[in-house]
């Protein structure tokens, strides 16, 4: 019983501390993700200090499985989600920084610029917003008019002059290379799997 209310006033602490932190303490990682860290850093130093490593092994799963209940009752109560691991926040809108959204992430306005140029964004008036998700990364999204184009876009922009080069009666052909497979990184990964069915299928 004593063991299930440490692991109790484990996690509930610990939320409390990195909602108190903020987003910015936690990084590409969850709070979910950041307790089972230090769920885990924690039995591994326990053992150090006590001469029972199946207590603190036990202590250890406790929290694992607080953690697990945790996330189910995420997924299942939208408000426990919101209360345990926040909401995103709008920092910019149409190309303006929101100040006091700014103020609310606690993020200092240079640090901000920093962020967006680590992203490759040059002018805060290309955007069309970013947010500081959960996790503590930012979602940027540009303006429609500085957006990269995509292979379907292209796709279609040929089809469109094709198209017209029918009409006119002047036929247009693109050229496509054909890809090198050298080049190609996930080929190695392919035939390691394709090996390892191979040697599967005559065991």
């Amino acid at each position: 019983m004593q063991s299930l209310i440490q692991a109790i006033i484990y996690l509930v602490a610990t939320i409390i501390l990195l909602r108190l932190a903020g987003k910015r303490t936690i990084s590409q990682a969850t709070p979910s993700e950041v307790i089972i860290m230090i769920g885990i850093g924690t039995v591994l130093v326990h053992p150090l200090k006590s001469v029972e490593p199946l207590t603190s092994a036990f202590n250890g799963l406790l929290i694992v499985l607080g953690v697990i209940l945790i996330t189910f009752l995420q997924m299942k109560i939208k408000k426990f989600k919101t209360l345990t691991m926040g909401q995103p926040i709008l920092l910019v809108r149409d190309g303006e920084i929101l100040y006091d959204n700014l103020k609310k992430a606690r993020i200092p306005i240079d640090e901000l610029k920093m962020k967006l140029r680590i992203k490759k964004i040059n002018d805060i008036s290309k955007l069309e917003s970013v947010a500081l998700e959960v996790s503590g990364d930012l979602s940027v999204e540009l303006k429609d008019e500085y957006s990269s184009v995509t292979k379907k876009d292209l796709e279609e922009l040929k089809k469109a002059i094709q198209l017209i080069g029918d009409k006119v009666g002047s036929p247009v052909i693109f050229y496509t290379p054909p890809p090198d497979p050298k080049q190609n990184l996930f080929n190695q990964v392919e035939k390691i799997y394709e090996q390892e069915r191979v040697n599967k299928n005559l065991r």
